[in-house]
């Protein structure tokens, strides 16, 4: 069930009332005029940030569009059998305006600090508004059916957690390792919930997402984009990436999932993705937090991390393959993890277990289902 036992009778009667589905209607539309205003309030204010939120407002937008087209959630107006004449795009869960409105409310009270004291009951008058409106405009969709509360809970999760990931790393939180990874996992694990659902209908888009990952390589070591874009890619990646290859992860991640997407089935190239994404993502963070014994054949490596790496590449396949498959992949996953790649030193530049995992897991995965058909 999608809705709470007494959320369509109360919705039903809010919606019932003339006044306040126009009241909606006007506060749901209202959300352009609260982006301008957050634009032009950013552009006065902080203008070395804005590339940095704007970033984070279409990494906002991206997200949720993606969780809706591989959910394909129905709107509340079409589970209850209502013509809804409000204008909508795409399904129900998330709430993109929840997501939106919150972030530039949440950006705006994290990032707009400083100055004198005598100006902070103002700011704060500014922030508290914002989040008012931000409210006022997801319980508008509420009421007009077009989404449920859960996707408006879920919509302002997202809609924080992105500028809060931001403040965290431009503040210097937590180590560098800990955002790397932390964004390795959850945008992997997404992607391959993509790719369970497209297949190689998505192919193309990673293959250009690495081929602009490349470009924006060109860009970083120049030196050409924005300063707040340059210090959030220096606190995400590892120092030695950023003297001779900066975003290597990003661009072997996305080139191995085109690759698999394109060539294996969805089940396959999904599973080996969910075990570069969480297995590699927690392997590193348990080994290099708890990794006392070391490997003999890679003293960079933990028996920690490999176990690690093993457990949790299982469980990430886990509903997707089922217990046999997973347990294979973890095994593939957690031995290809564990061998020196960049250390290699004629192929350091082309090794990176960001491409081997997904590789070597698929192609083991698939001679695997054929020998047991066969």
């Amino acid at each position: 069930m999608l809705y709470f036992g007494w959320e369509k009778e109360v919705v039903m009667i809010l919606y019932s009332i003339p006044s306040l589905f126009k009241l909606s209607t006007l506060v749901s539309h209202s959300f352009y005029l609260m982006f301008v205003i957050w634009l032009i309030l950013l552009y006065k204010k902080k203008r070395n940030e804005l590339p940095l939120h704007l970033l984070g407002l279409v990494s906002t937008f991206l997200l949720v569009n993606i969780i809706k087209h591989t959910t394909a959630v129905p709107r509340p107006f079409e589970v209850y059998g209502i013509t809804n004449s409000v204008m909508h795009f795409g399904s129900s869960f998330p709430s993109t305006h929840a997501a939106l409105s919150s972030f530039m409310a949440a950006s705006i009270a994290l990032f707009w600090r400083g100055g004198k004291k005598g100006r902070n009951e103002g700011k704060r008058a500014v922030i508290a508004g914002f989040f008012l409106w931000a409210l006022l405009i997801s319980l508008s969709r509420w009421v007009l059916l077009l989404h449920y509360l859960v996707d408006v809970a879920v919509g302002w999760a997202i809609g924080t957690g992105i500028p809060l990931l931001f403040w965290i790393v431009m503040n210097e939180r937590v180590s560098s390792e800990i955002v790397r990874k932390g964004i390795h996992i959850g945008v992997g694990y997404g992607v391959a919930l993509v790719v369970f659902k497209y297949g190689s209908y998505v192919a193309p888009a990673l293959l250009l997402i690495a081929l602009v990952s490349i470009i924006v390589t060109a860009l970083l070591k120049k030196n050409l984009l924005p300063r707040s874009i340059l210090m959030l890619v220096g606190k995400a990646e590892r120092r030695e990436d950023l003297e001779s290859f900066p975003l290597r992860g990003v661009v072997f991640f996305f080139l191995s999932s085109g690759i698999v997407s394109a060539v294996f089935s969805n089940e396959i190239a999904a599973s080996a993705i969910a075990a570069l994404a969480v297995g590699d993502g927690m392997a590193t963070l348990i080994g290099r937090k708890w990794g006392k014994h070391k490997l003999k054949y890679n003293m960079r490596k933990s028996v920690e991390g490999t176990v690690a790496c093993f457990l949790f590449s299982f469980l990430a396949s886990l509903p997707i393959l089922g217990v046999s498959l997973s347990i294979i992949n973890g095994v593939v996953a957690s031995i290809v993890e564990s061998l020196p790649h960049r250390e290699h030193t004629r192929l350091g530049l082309l090794l990176d277990d960001n491409f081997t995992i997904p590789l070597a897991c698929c192609s083991v995965l698939y001679l695997t289902k054929i020998f047991i058909s066969g």
